[in-house]
């Protein structure tokens, strides 16, 4: 049985608890909201509520809780590297939810604390443990190189009206670690380091609002042979397709990283036919994750059977994919708090 608490009290953590109770074997045990009160709304609110689980008003009371063993963070981005040290350093296995942290001095030391205590860190990047993103990445490996390749995601956010109306939404603001890269721009990151490895050179022309955060903007990662174009967007909406190139003139193309439902390869021959039998999508996006997370947990020290990646696999990709983040944020000039404090 994994024991696990929750710290945030939003959508997502919602769709966690949600898929731990479908995957089965996890029990939560504890929730820290903004507030004691929040934390107790939460709860009521889920569908199944175990008697023993605990609205926790402080992360020092949460930490120190024998009554747990992993910690799910879902906190503001720019909370996840405090909340998340605080219960390594208590022994808990952590996994938090993308990004991780804002620069790779925080993702280094946070993975320096863990392994002092023998404990696991994860990043949830879901779109990684989803079957359809592997089919995906089995074909772009099947190109035999490529020429480039275009990456949209534009989806219009719910609280871009707000930030309108004169309110500052996290994810709207850089004191927060927000905008478009940090929300929408780490799904294709994610492909892009996986699939080609880390670019020679980042350049990201952004649109920047006043609370210092990026809404919308273009990305080019350089390779020494081809680029890859990121289009990030929270203030727009596109239903524009995904492309990969390759040498021989195919072209895979595909609705969105980030929830794939659909891959076709055309060739230049002309035609189009399917990449290969693609699976349904998950009801609960995170449930692919999920089912991830519990055979690893499980499974540790050792490696979980039959996962598409080694737990050194993922710590390098994630370092990656946050360097390269962080370079991309600087080149545009978007500034974190984690950023002056860590130089």
């Amino acid at each position: 049985m994994i024991r696990y608490a929750v710290v945030g009290t939003g959508p997502i953590s919602r769709q966690f608890v949600n898929a731990a109770t479908d995957q089965g074997g996890w029990r939560l045990r504890g929730v820290l909201g903004s507030s004691h009160a929040r934390g107790q709304e939460f709860l009521s609110s889920l569908h199944v509520v175990p008697a023993d689980a605990v609205a926790h008003g402080r992360l020092a009371e949460l930490a120190i809780s024998r009554d747990f063993d992993v910690v799910y963070v879902a906190s503001p981005n720019s909370l996840h590297f405090s909340v998340a040290c605080e219960a390594l350093a208590h022994g808990k296995h952590v996994i938090v939810e993308k990004p991780a942290f804002s620069t790779l001095q925080e993702w280094m030391k946070a993975y320096e604390i863990a392994d002092s205590r023998g404990v696991l860190l994860l990043e949830a990047a879901r779109h990684i443990y989803e079957d359809n993103y592997q089919i995906l990445s089995s074909a772009v490996s099947e190109l035999g190189g490529v020429t480039g390749a275009s990456l949209v995601f534009r989806q219009y956010s719910s609280r871009f009206q707000a930030y309108l109306a004169g309110a500052r939404p996290r994810v709207f603001s850089a004191e927060y670690s927000g905008g478009a890269m940090a929300d929408l721009g780490v799904y294709q990151l994610y492909a892009a380091v996986d699939w080609f490895g880390v670019p020679e050179e980042v350049h990201y022309h952004a649109r920047i609002l006043d609370t210092g955060a990026d809404a919308e903007g273009v990305a080019v990662l350089r390779y020494p042979d081809f680029d890859v174009s990121l289009a990030v967007s929270k203030v727009q909406a596109s239903r524009q397709d995904n492309e990969v190139y390759g040498r021989e003139g195919e072209v895979l193309s595909f609705n969105n990283v980030a929830a794939i439902e659909w891959l076709r390869r055309s060739r230049p021959a002309g035609g189009a036919d399917s990449a290969g039998p693609l699976r349904p999508v998950a009801r609960n996006p995170l449930s692919p994750e999920v089912n991830h997370f519990t055979r690893r947990l499980l499974a540790y020290p050792a490696e979980p059977l039959e996962s598409p990646y080694t737990h050194d696999r993922l710590r390098k990709l994630g370092a990656d994919v946050i360097a390269v983040s962080e370079r991309l944020r600087r080149s545009a000039g978007v500034v974190f708090p984690a950023d002056l404090r860590m130089g």
